[in-house]
């Protein structure tokens, strides 16, 4: 009996494979001559606007030195 259950669902994994591997593309590959696809790619530079540059890198320098002296605060609680 627990042979004929493992024939049983080979033979549907079989089945299933060979069917799902059989599919044929239904839909035709399009011609070139109808569409048109270009084969030049356009290149645009992101370009930051130099005040939100500078302001960006003050509020970094600003952070940065915040957390140094927070570091260094710990460092001479630590020692204190």
């Amino acid at each position: 009996m627990k042979k004929i259950i493992v024939v049983i669902c080979n033979l549907f994994c079989a089945y299933s494979f060979i069917a799902c591997s059989s599919k044929v593309q239904t839909n035709d590959i399009p011609s070139d001559k109808k569409y048109f696809l270009p084969s030049e790619t356009s290149n645009k530079e992101v370009k930051i606007d130099p005040q939100i540059l500078e302001d960006f890198n003050l509020a970094l320098k600003d952070f940065l030195i915040i957390k140094k002296k927070r570091k260094m605060n710990k460092i001479f609680i630590k020692q204190a």
